[in-house]
């Protein structure tokens, strides 16, 4: 599967103390495509950029698996 972090931005509201991050994921199965598009809130920081693609993309897999979860309840 691929994953890819599209976008990480400021929020511009200054109560606001996140970046708002859209992460991609995507997987050809033989002739299909799938695709899905995830908007995280991460605390707002100074650390590199690699440090907050992971954890944009942590947050993506967990809240995918919560609606998983809670679609199979």
């Amino acid at each position: 599967m691929e994953i890819t972090v599209n976008s990480i931005g400021l929020q511009e509201n200054p109560e606001i103390d996140k970046m708002d991050v859209q992460v991609s994921f995507y997987k050809q199965i033989e002739t299909y495509g799938f695709s899905a598009e995830v908007t995280v809130w991460i605390p707002k920081r100074d650390a590199p950029i690699s440090e907050l693609r992971k954890e944009a993309i942590q947050a993506a897999l967990d809240f995918l698996k919560e609606a998983q979860a809670a679609h199979s309840a």
